[in-house]
C-alpha cells in the first residue's frame, strides 16, 4: 500500500529509507519485511519521536488518527473531541499539517 504524504516529505523519505537500511527483507512476501525486524524498528523510531498523522474518513466527516500502532492508533483531532466537527477533508488536512509543524523533523501527514 502507497500511501500520499501530505507534508513531511523528507521525513516519510528519511524513515522509508532507514527501514530499508535497517530491516530484514521478507522471504515470503517480495517488497516487504520480516515482521521482528519491521517492529523492532518501528519502536526504535518512535522511541526518536518520530510521529504519523493520517486522515480518516468518517461518518461524521474527517479526522486525522496516530499512523502509529505504538499510539493505538489514537485519534488526534475529530468530531467527538469537537476539534473537527464535521470537518471536510480540506480542514483536517489542515489540523494535520498545523500539527506537523509543530516539530517538523520527526512529523509527516498522509492519507
Amino acid at each position: 500500500m502507497t500511501l500520499h504524504v501530505h507534508f513531511g516529505h523528507a521525513v516519510a523519505r528519511f524513515l522509508d529509507a532507514e527501514r530499508a537500511r535497517v530491516g530484514t527483507p521478507s522471504k515470503r512476501y517480495p517488497g516487504c519485511f520480516e515482521s521482528d525486524s519491521l517492529c523492532r524498528w518501528q519502536t526504535d523510531m518512535h522511541r526518536q519521536g518520530f510521529r504519523q498523522a493520517r486522515l480518516c474518513q468518517t461518518g461524521y466527516g474527517w479526522s486525522v488518527r496516530s499512523g502509529s500502532g505504538l499510539d493505538d492508533f489514537c485519534v488526534l483531532a475529530g468530531h467527538r473531541d469537537g476539534t473537527l466537527p464535521n470537518a471536510t477533508l480540506q480542514q483536517a488536512l489542515d489540523w494535520a499539517i498545523q500539527w506537523a509543524k509543530k516539530d517538523p523533523t520527526h512529523r509527516y501527514v498522509t492519507d
